[in-house]
């Protein structure tokens, strides 16, 4: 009996944050018997969220400044302090992502893999465990609800991921389902 073959060519298995074979490209993994499997894996990285938040963060703290401006609509102290506020915002924002948002997804044939937080806990999701599955794109963001029928819910945001790659999956996702 032959042993499977895969398909690494295009992009080599990789391992990092302690995170098991994340691929940045859909693979298809070819079996004995000429049957495909889809495999597809997204890692989510820090920089991309704090990219958003500090974008974000600056556009706001333009706007209040430009408020400020009419000194009858805002108080240049209140300005300031609105802009302390906004910023701790954005740093729990960060801190949250850090301790408790998704770090990797990995989408095969049957489940749906997905690590979160720091100490990347493992929630795997039969495809036959998915109650509803909802996937938006408001605002140029791309955004995942998942409820399982356990009852539980994850949510999966565009945020920290990279743009072009959980476009990938969002696509990989739409035919996962049907």
């Amino acid at each position: 009996m032959r042993a499977a073959v895969h398909n690494y060519a295009r992009a080599a298995p990789t391992v990092a944050m302690g995170l098991p074979s994340v691929k940045t490209k859909p693979d298809q993994v070819y079996l004995c018997g000429g049957s495909t499997k889809m495999h597809f894996s997204v890692r989510a990285e820090p920089r991309y969220l704090i990219v958003t938040d500090a974008i974000s963060l600056v556009a706001i703290e333009v706007l209040l400044v430009a408020v400020a401006r009419v000194r009858m609509l805002l108080s240049p102290l209140a300005v300031v302090l609105l802009c302390l506020v906004v910023l701790a915002g954005f740093a729990a924002d960060v801190a949250i992502w850090l301790w408790t948002g998704v770090r990797s997804v990995e989408l095969s044939e049957g489940e749906l893999v997905i690590y979160r937080g720091a100490g990347l806990s493992r929630l795997a999701v039969a495809r036959t465990a998915v109650r509803r599955l909802r996937i938006r794109r408001l605002l140029g963001v791309g955004v995942v609800r998942l409820r399982t029928r356990s009852g539980q819910y994850v949510r999966i945001s565009e945020n920290a991921f990279p743009r072009a790659e959980f476009r990938r999956f969002l696509a990989a996702l739409e035919t996962w389902t049907r």
